[in-house]
């Protein structure tokens, strides 16, 4: 086992990314027996291409080395395994070396209850160990009109899997249940997420998110948490506005820089904004917010590295930092057999997105240490690590 550097933590995550990660039965029925550790619940999608044997197994939504969050999207093909020996669980990267990793604790909360009776877990999640989520509605339009994003498993999910997650959540539930939480696991959580499907009426979903933001502002200044949004941009531009003093930073997912994919993949996103109406969007929010609190959502492993690195640059421009997901191919998605990109790819990327946060200083990651599937954190890292090397020669 070696003591693990940023090099090292970084090329993890890399490989992880690029092909999956896999374990076998032993580990599986260790981790079940693990009452502390917490099980995947699959809010809005399902990476896991589990076989048959390990499908009725509670499984890890993430491990974590230090502050750094890698998802465990299971492949047999995936050159990161997990294993236990004795009571400590290691990844084994593609060459053998081996890293002491950890895993979310269960909350205290996924067992305690609203003043209605309803579980509290029906309305919050944890994703990412420190980020405490909520994500509503629990359905998108798009596939209603089958326009949807072809990497998205939101429908076949909920439908199959997912039926303890409420799909509308009241504000004033989101509210209850941050203070519950609070009461129940103090400290356990820096920032709340707010997410979710889309409205057909954008303007209407907007608003829902932020009337939700309103409702739970106070109660998260006083415990110290953050708001993040992804949502959609509204319509109405100017309803953005609204914003100001509501959350603390914001992300509009176009997914795809280049044009012609970005139609092909995401139809339904294209058809209503495309890249200008998300460009209004974005200036206009960065306008309100401020540079570095505004984020570009991205999907790497469609588009080349060097429509990428553009998309990453033309962001930057505006004062808008990318939050960059890398693409896994989701289990009964129209794109379920396409090939994840390679390591090289996400090496260059990472560097790449390095470049934005050395180019504006005020940028940080949307979920810091909570990415599990993004490489923010890490390229924000490298970043700060780079210019701490300059500062001192």
């Amino acid at each position: 086992m070696i003591t693990a550097g940023l090099e090292d933590i970084i090329e993890l995550k890399i490989q992880s990314l690029a092909a999956g990660v896999r374990y076998e039965g032993a580990f599986l029925e260790h981790y079940a027996a693990n009452r502390n550790a917490i099980g995947k619940r699959r809010a809005y999608g399902n990476s896991d291409r589990l076989p048959e044997s390990l499908r009725s197994h509670k499984v890890p939504p993430e491990f974590s080395i230090g502050p750094f969050a890698y998802a465990v999207n299971y492949s047999e093909q995936g050159q990161v395994r997990l294993v236990v020996e004795g009571n400590r669980y290691l990844a084994v990267a593609a060459d053998g070396r081996e890293f002491e990793i950890s895993f979310t604790e269960t909350p205290r909360f996924y067992e305690a209850h609203m003043s209605s009776g309803q579980p509290i877990r029906n309305y919050a999640t944890v994703y990412g160990r420190s980020t405490l989520g909520f994500f509503t509605p629990g359905v998108c339009y798009y596939f209603a009109a089958g326009s949807e994003c072809h990497f998205c498993s939101l429908k076949d999910t909920r439908r199959t899997m997912k039926k303890d997650i409420s799909h509308f959540i009241n504000p004033e539930d989101v509210r209850e249940a941050i203070e519950r939480i609070s009461d129940l696991d103090p400290g356990a959580f820096n920032k709340v997420m707010l997410n979710g499907g889309n409205l057909k009426d954008h303007d209407k979903g907007f608003l829902r998110h932020l009337r939700i933001a309103e409702e739970i502002r106070e109660t998260c200044d006083r415990l110290n948490l953050t708001i993040h949004l992804i949502t959609m941009p509204p319509s109405t531009t100017a309803m953005i506005d609204h914003a100001k003093g509501l959350v603390d930073k914001i992300v509009f997912d176009p997914e795809i820089y280049d044009e012609k994919l970005m139609a092909l993949i995401c139809p339904g996103k294209a058809g209503d904004f495309g890249r200008a109406g998300y460009e209004s969007a974005f200036l206009r929010a960065t306008a309100v917010l401020g540079v570095g609190k505004v984020h570009a959502g991205l999907i790497a492993g469609f588009e080349s590295i060097d429509s990428l690195a553009r998309g990453f640059e033309y962001y930057g421009d505006m004062g808008v930092v990318p939050a960059v997901n890398i693409f896994h191919p989701d289990p009964g998605t129209a794109l379920e057999n396409f090939v994840r990109p390679g390591a090289g790819f996400i090496r260059t990327a990472l560097s790449e997105l390095m470049k934005v946060y050395l180019r504006i200083p005020e940028a940080t990651p949307f979920l810091p240490n909570s990415g599990r599937n993004a490489i923010d954190t890490e390229a924000f890292e490298a970043a700060r690590h780079q210019t701490a090397t300059v500062g001192e020669m």
